[in-house]
């Protein structure tokens, strides 16, 4: 999978992702046993590099999938409250940022696609 793209999106780890959480989701009733390991087994599967990368990433992982809680392990999937950085609560759904992520690269895709046709349908 592409990691540059114009949305400027590794898809390669948001769908690393999923299979990580589904496999924890399933057989580990959504707690991870250790978030390090987590976030280096991620990293290592979905072929992300460099220190800056695999900082940002993690930051990310932890911030929208684990809450504000640095020592939490269990995955917040389907919500979170944060009042840390705002007046107002912030929420923040996982599910829904992961599944926008991948649909909106899916349509980016269904427009590269149709373009082609386009060409195609032109030139004969």
């Amino acid at each position: 999978m592409e990691k540059n793209n114009s949305s400027q999106i590794d898809i390669a780890l948001f769908v690393e992702l999923i299979a990580q959480f589904r496999h924890v989701i399933v057989h580990k009733r959504g707690i991870v046993s250790c978030r390090d390991a987590f976030d280096e087994r991620v990293m290592s599967n979905a072929k992300v590099k460099g220190k800056s990368q695999i900082e940002s990433a993690k930051s990310a992982i932890d911030q929208f999938f684990f809450g504000e809680d640095s020592k939490s392990k269990g995955i917040i999937w389907l919500g979170d409250v944060s009042f840390k950085k705002a007046c107002l609560p912030v929420f923040s759904n996982g599910f829904e940022n992961l599944t926008n992520i991948l649909m909106s690269y899916a349509y980016k895709l269904f427009e590269l696609v149709a373009e082609e046709f386009d060409k195609e349908s032109i030139e004969r």
